[in-house]
Protein backbone atom coordinates (compact mmCIF):
# COMPACT_ATOMS: atom_id res chain seq x y z
CA UNK A 1 0.00 0.00 0.00
CA UNK A 2 1.54 3.51 -0.67
CA UNK A 3 2.14 6.54 1.68
CA UNK A 4 0.04 9.30 1.31
CA UNK A 5 0.30 12.57 2.63
CA UNK A 6 -2.51 15.04 2.41
CA UNK A 7 -1.96 18.63 3.33
CA UNK A 8 0.47 17.64 5.65
CA UNK A 9 1.39 20.76 8.20
CA UNK A 10 3.67 21.20 11.18
CA UNK A 11 5.36 23.72 13.91
CA UNK A 12 8.43 24.74 11.85
CA UNK A 13 6.75 25.90 8.42
CA UNK A 14 6.31 29.60 8.27
CA UNK A 15 2.47 30.40 8.50
CA UNK A 16 1.37 30.88 5.11
CA UNK A 17 3.12 27.89 3.69
CA UNK A 18 1.07 25.12 1.93
CA UNK A 19 0.43 21.78 3.00
CA UNK A 20 2.14 18.97 1.86
CA UNK A 21 0.80 16.63 -0.70
CA UNK A 22 2.23 13.48 -2.31
CA UNK A 23 1.86 9.59 -2.18
CA UNK A 24 4.87 7.68 -2.01
CA UNK A 25 4.37 4.62 -4.39
CA UNK A 26 5.13 0.49 -3.54
CA UNK A 27 8.33 -0.32 -4.84
CA UNK A 28 9.76 3.07 -5.46
CA UNK A 29 13.03 5.02 -4.55
CA UNK A 30 12.40 9.19 -3.88
CA UNK A 31 15.14 11.44 -2.96
CA UNK A 32 13.79 14.13 -0.92
CA UNK A 33 16.02 17.23 -2.12
CA UNK A 34 16.79 20.57 -1.29
CA UNK A 35 18.96 23.58 -0.05
CA UNK A 36 20.45 23.32 3.55
CA UNK A 37 17.63 24.56 5.45
CA UNK A 38 14.54 23.69 3.22
CA UNK A 39 12.84 21.16 5.43
CA UNK A 40 14.13 17.55 4.42
CA UNK A 41 14.45 16.64 7.87
CA UNK A 42 11.71 18.54 9.30
CA UNK A 43 9.69 16.46 6.87
CA UNK A 44 11.69 13.13 8.09
CA UNK A 45 10.57 13.30 11.10
CA UNK A 46 7.41 14.26 11.05
CA UNK A 47 6.59 10.88 8.44
CA UNK A 48 8.55 9.20 10.75
CA UNK A 49 6.20 10.13 13.82
CA UNK A 50 9.08 12.11 15.70
CA UNK A 51 7.58 15.44 15.11
CA UNK A 52 3.99 15.37 15.45
CA UNK A 53 2.09 16.95 12.62
CA UNK A 54 -0.73 20.37 13.37
CA UNK A 55 -2.58 19.77 10.18
CA UNK A 56 -3.31 17.11 7.38
CA UNK A 57 -3.24 13.35 6.86
CA UNK A 58 -0.38 10.80 6.98
CA UNK A 59 -1.51 6.76 5.87
CA UNK A 60 0.17 3.99 5.63
CA UNK A 61 -1.92 0.35 4.77
CA UNK A 62 -5.01 2.07 6.27
CA UNK A 63 -3.20 3.14 8.71
CA UNK A 64 -3.19 7.05 9.79
CA UNK A 65 -0.82 8.37 11.72
CA UNK A 66 -2.62 10.67 14.63
CA UNK A 67 -5.14 7.84 14.85
CA UNK A 68 -3.50 4.69 14.60
CA UNK A 69 0.17 5.73 15.25
CA UNK A 70 1.26 1.99 17.15
CA UNK A 71 -0.06 -0.03 13.54
CA UNK A 72 1.72 3.14 11.43
CA UNK A 73 4.93 2.94 12.90
CA UNK A 74 4.96 -0.83 13.14
CA UNK A 75 5.06 -1.27 9.24
CA UNK A 76 7.61 2.49 8.59
CA UNK A 77 11.30 2.00 9.57
CA UNK A 78 13.57 5.34 10.06
CA UNK A 79 17.31 6.42 9.83
CA UNK A 80 17.95 9.78 11.64
CA UNK A 81 20.26 11.85 10.14
CA UNK A 82 22.24 11.89 13.64
CA UNK A 83 22.57 8.32 14.95
CA UNK A 84 21.26 8.11 18.76
CA UNK A 85 24.46 6.54 20.47
CA UNK A 86 23.40 3.75 22.95
CA UNK A 87 26.16 4.13 26.03
CA UNK A 88 26.77 0.73 27.25
CA UNK A 89 25.49 -2.29 24.70
CA UNK A 90 27.10 -3.19 22.01
CA UNK A 91 25.55 -3.22 18.16
CA UNK A 92 24.33 -7.13 18.68
CA UNK A 93 22.16 -5.95 21.77
CA UNK A 94 20.97 -2.76 20.20
CA UNK A 95 20.05 -4.79 17.40
CA UNK A 96 18.01 -6.81 19.96
CA UNK A 97 16.80 -4.17 21.69
CA UNK A 98 15.00 -2.36 18.73
CA UNK A 99 13.58 -5.53 17.24
CA UNK A 100 11.69 -6.29 21.12
CA UNK A 101 10.36 -2.84 20.84
CA UNK A 102 8.48 -4.13 17.22
CA UNK A 103 7.44 -7.45 19.66
CA UNK A 104 10.15 -9.77 17.20
CA UNK A 105 10.81 -12.96 18.94
CA UNK A 106 14.32 -13.26 19.82
CA UNK A 107 14.82 -15.84 17.12
CA UNK A 108 13.39 -14.03 14.40
CA UNK A 109 15.69 -10.86 15.39
CA UNK A 110 18.35 -12.98 15.69
CA UNK A 111 17.65 -14.39 11.76
CA UNK A 112 17.02 -10.72 10.65
CA UNK A 113 20.30 -9.29 12.49
CA UNK A 114 22.47 -12.08 10.78
CA UNK A 115 20.78 -11.29 7.15
CA UNK A 116 21.37 -7.72 7.57
CA UNK A 117 24.78 -7.73 8.99
CA UNK A 118 25.63 -9.97 6.03
CA UNK A 119 24.17 -7.41 3.73
CA UNK A 120 25.55 -4.18 5.29
CA UNK A 121 29.10 -5.61 6.41
CA UNK A 122 28.40 -5.82 10.36
CA UNK A 123 29.49 -9.11 11.23
CA UNK A 124 32.82 -8.04 12.80
CA UNK A 125 31.43 -5.15 14.32
CA UNK A 126 27.86 -7.00 16.77
CA UNK A 127 30.19 -7.26 19.77
CA UNK A 128 31.68 -3.76 19.72
CA UNK A 129 30.40 -1.23 21.86
CA UNK A 130 27.90 1.44 19.91
CA UNK A 131 29.79 4.09 21.34
CA UNK A 132 33.60 3.15 20.07
CA UNK A 133 32.34 2.90 16.23
CA UNK A 134 33.58 4.97 13.79
CA UNK A 135 30.94 7.22 11.61
CA UNK A 136 30.09 5.12 8.65
CA UNK A 137 30.20 1.97 11.11
CA UNK A 138 27.24 3.44 12.93
CA UNK A 139 25.82 4.70 9.75
CA UNK A 140 25.50 0.94 8.62
CA UNK A 141 23.98 0.34 12.03
CA UNK A 142 21.46 2.68 11.43
CA UNK A 143 20.08 1.64 8.57
CA UNK A 144 19.82 -2.08 10.04
CA UNK A 145 18.16 -1.15 12.93
CA UNK A 146 15.62 1.26 10.21
CA UNK A 147 15.14 -2.31 8.31
CA UNK A 148 14.47 -4.50 10.81
CA UNK A 149 11.25 -4.89 11.04
CA UNK A 150 10.76 -5.24 7.46
CA UNK A 151 8.94 -2.03 7.23
CA UNK A 152 6.42 -1.05 4.12
CA UNK A 153 7.80 2.50 4.11
CA UNK A 154 11.48 3.42 5.22
CA UNK A 155 12.73 7.33 5.76
CA UNK A 156 16.03 7.89 5.35
CA UNK A 157 17.84 11.14 6.37
CA UNK A 158 21.03 11.70 4.80
CA UNK A 159 22.03 7.84 5.04
CA UNK A 160 25.06 8.22 3.10
CA UNK A 161 27.21 10.04 5.56
CA UNK A 162 30.22 9.08 6.49
CA UNK A 163 30.01 5.68 3.89
CA UNK A 164 33.47 5.54 1.72
CA UNK A 165 32.37 4.18 -1.80
CA UNK A 166 32.32 0.61 -1.05
CA UNK A 167 29.89 0.91 1.63
CA UNK A 168 28.08 2.99 -0.29
CA UNK A 169 27.46 0.61 -2.85
CA UNK A 170 26.13 -1.52 -0.19
CA UNK A 171 23.79 0.88 0.72
CA UNK A 172 22.56 0.85 -2.72
CA UNK A 173 22.17 -2.72 -3.02
CA UNK A 174 20.20 -3.49 0.63
CA UNK A 175 17.64 -0.42 -0.77
CA UNK A 176 17.20 -1.55 -3.99
CA UNK A 177 15.86 -4.79 -3.42
CA UNK A 178 13.94 -6.10 -6.39
CA UNK A 179 11.86 -8.64 -4.76
CA UNK A 180 10.63 -5.46 -1.91
CA UNK A 181 7.65 -3.42 -2.43
CA UNK A 182 9.29 -0.94 0.42
CA UNK A 183 8.58 2.39 -0.67
CA UNK A 184 11.28 4.66 0.19
CA UNK A 185 12.41 8.61 0.53
CA UNK A 186 15.67 9.56 0.74
CA UNK A 187 16.67 12.79 2.16
CA UNK A 188 20.29 13.52 0.45
CA UNK A 189 22.47 16.02 -1.29
CA UNK A 190 24.45 13.35 -3.43
CA UNK A 191 22.46 14.56 -6.86
CA UNK A 192 24.69 11.87 -9.01
CA UNK A 193 23.67 8.86 -6.29
CA UNK A 194 19.45 10.05 -6.72
CA UNK A 195 19.54 10.30 -10.29
CA UNK A 196 21.64 6.97 -11.52
CA UNK A 197 19.57 4.96 -8.21
CA UNK A 198 15.91 6.69 -7.54
CA UNK A 199 12.94 6.51 -9.48
CA UNK A 200 11.88 9.89 -8.39
CA UNK A 201 12.96 13.46 -6.95
CA UNK A 202 10.98 15.97 -4.41
CA UNK A 203 12.14 19.29 -4.81
CA UNK A 204 11.46 21.52 -1.62
CA UNK A 205 11.77 24.72 -0.69
CA UNK A 206 11.08 26.50 2.36
CA UNK A 207 9.20 23.42 3.70
CA UNK A 208 7.07 23.53 0.71
CA UNK A 209 7.51 21.19 -2.09
CA UNK A 210 8.11 22.51 -5.41
CA UNK A 211 8.60 20.07 -7.66
CA UNK A 212 7.52 16.29 -8.21
CA UNK A 213 10.12 14.49 -10.98
CA UNK A 214 9.89 11.09 -12.06
CA UNK A 215 13.60 10.56 -12.96
CA UNK A 216 12.63 8.48 -15.88
CA UNK A 217 10.25 10.09 -18.35
CA UNK A 218 12.74 13.42 -17.54
CA UNK A 219 16.02 13.83 -19.40
CA UNK A 220 16.07 17.18 -20.49
CA UNK A 221 15.03 20.46 -18.54
CA UNK A 222 13.73 23.78 -20.49
CA UNK A 223 14.10 26.87 -17.29
CA UNK A 224 13.93 29.82 -16.98
CA UNK A 225 14.66 32.65 -14.04
CA UNK A 226 11.02 33.77 -14.70
CA UNK A 227 7.65 31.75 -15.57
CA UNK A 228 7.38 30.16 -18.52
CA UNK A 229 3.80 30.19 -18.53
CA UNK A 230 1.90 33.59 -17.95
CA UNK A 231 -1.89 32.96 -18.30
CA UNK A 232 -3.54 29.49 -19.69
CA UNK A 233 -1.78 26.45 -21.53
CA UNK A 234 -0.38 26.86 -24.59
CA UNK A 235 -1.18 24.06 -27.39
CA UNK A 236 2.02 22.43 -27.52
CA UNK A 237 1.95 21.44 -23.61
CA UNK A 238 0.92 18.24 -24.23
CA UNK A 239 4.32 17.17 -25.43
CA UNK A 240 5.47 18.28 -22.15
CA UNK A 241 5.81 17.50 -18.88
CA UNK A 242 5.40 20.65 -16.74
CA UNK A 243 7.09 20.57 -13.41
CA UNK A 244 7.13 23.76 -12.23
CA UNK A 245 6.02 27.42 -13.64
CA UNK A 246 9.74 28.02 -14.49
CA UNK A 247 10.65 24.13 -15.51
CA UNK A 248 9.35 22.01 -18.28
CA UNK A 249 10.44 18.43 -18.98
CA UNK A 250 11.16 16.57 -21.73
CA UNK A 251 12.22 13.34 -23.31
CA UNK A 252 15.13 15.01 -25.06
CA UNK A 253 16.71 17.47 -26.60
CA UNK A 254 15.17 18.08 -29.73
CA UNK A 255 11.81 18.08 -28.41
CA UNK A 256 13.20 21.14 -26.14
CA UNK A 257 14.65 23.03 -28.73
CA UNK A 258 11.22 22.91 -31.12
CA UNK A 259 9.12 24.75 -27.72
CA UNK A 260 11.89 26.52 -26.94
CA UNK A 261 11.98 28.31 -30.64
CA UNK A 262 8.04 28.14 -30.54
CA UNK A 263 8.38 30.30 -27.19
CA UNK A 264 10.93 33.05 -28.44
CA UNK A 265 11.57 33.96 -25.02
CA UNK A 266 15.10 35.25 -23.82
CA UNK A 267 16.60 33.44 -20.74
CA UNK A 268 15.38 30.02 -21.45
CA UNK A 269 18.20 27.19 -20.92
CA UNK A 270 18.17 23.83 -22.04
CA UNK A 271 20.53 21.43 -19.60
CA UNK A 272 20.38 17.21 -19.51
CA UNK A 273 18.59 16.71 -16.30
CA UNK A 274 21.54 16.66 -13.93
CA UNK A 275 23.56 19.72 -15.29
CA UNK A 276 19.75 21.68 -14.92
CA UNK A 277 19.63 20.65 -11.06
CA UNK A 278 23.12 21.89 -10.19
CA UNK A 279 22.85 25.00 -12.22
CA UNK A 280 19.35 25.95 -10.87
CA UNK A 281 20.35 24.84 -7.24
CA UNK A 282 23.57 27.08 -8.14
CA UNK A 283 21.15 30.18 -9.28
CA UNK A 284 19.46 29.48 -5.77
CA UNK A 285 22.64 30.21 -3.33
CA UNK A 286 23.35 32.79 -5.59
CA UNK A 287 20.27 34.66 -4.81
CA UNK A 288 19.70 34.53 -8.56
CA UNK A 289 16.68 31.52 -8.44
CA UNK A 290 13.57 31.64 -6.41
CA UNK A 291 11.10 28.89 -6.28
Amino acid sequence: MPLIVNQLKYSYQPQNTAGYSFTLNDSELTALVGMNGAGKSSLIKTLSGEITPEAGDIQLNQFPLNSSRKKYKQHTGYMPDIFPVPKNQTAREFLLWVASCYKISQKKASSLIKSLASQLNLHELLNNKVSQLSLGQKQRLSLAQALINEPQCLFLDEPLNGLDPTQQTSFWDTIKNEDSERSTLIASHHINDVLEHCHRILIIDAHSLVADIAIDKTKVLLFSDEPIIQNKASSYEKNINIIHPKIWGFNNHKEAENVATQLSKEGIKIEELKPALLNIFSLQAKGKWSW
